[in-house]
């Protein structure tokens, strides 16, 4: 899969800056933030496929951007990539339909667009079930 849009969120610059280029590389649109207001505002513009998100930020907790994106977006992958966890907060986000839980520093980057890679999977996977499901309804 290439093209679908993924919403990178970090507040430090050196990280967004990296991520977004790995994420380039592997084909994917990428779109950045490096707050919570700035990823709402880019939830709003659209739709994302997924998500990579950390959890401290100046203005808000990735949590609740998290609950913000699966709001706006069900069936948006988020990917939650963070220094600072913890056992209830990784517990939490997998809870609120988080589809990975991932501790920084990762020593091989190239993790990110693999694990991003597999949660496009699922989504498409859940999304020809669903229009699977309303093709028998219609047929019945």
């Amino acid at each position: 899969m290439a093209g679908e849009r993924v919403l990178v969120v970090d507040d430090e610059a050196d990280i967004l800056q990296l991520l977004e280029r790995v994420c380039q590389g592997a084909g994917y649109t990428v779109l950045t933030a490096a707050n919570g207001a700035d990823a709402r505002r880019i939830l709003e513009q659209g739709y994302v496929n997924a998500c990579v998100l950390d959890l401290r930020l100046p203005d808000a907790h990735g949590i609740e951007i998290l609950r913000y994106a699966k709001q706006l977006h069900p069936d948006c992958q988020v990917i939650i990539l963070t220094a600072h966890g913890d056992l209830e907060t990784s517990i939490e986000a997998l809870r609120l339909g988080a589809y990975d839980y991932l501790q920084k520093p990762l020593l091989d980057l190239q993790l990110i667009p693999v694990v991003i890679s597999r949660a496009l999977e699922r989504q498409a996977l859940a999304q020809r079930n669903a229009q699977l499901l309303r093709d028998l309804r219609e047929a019945n």
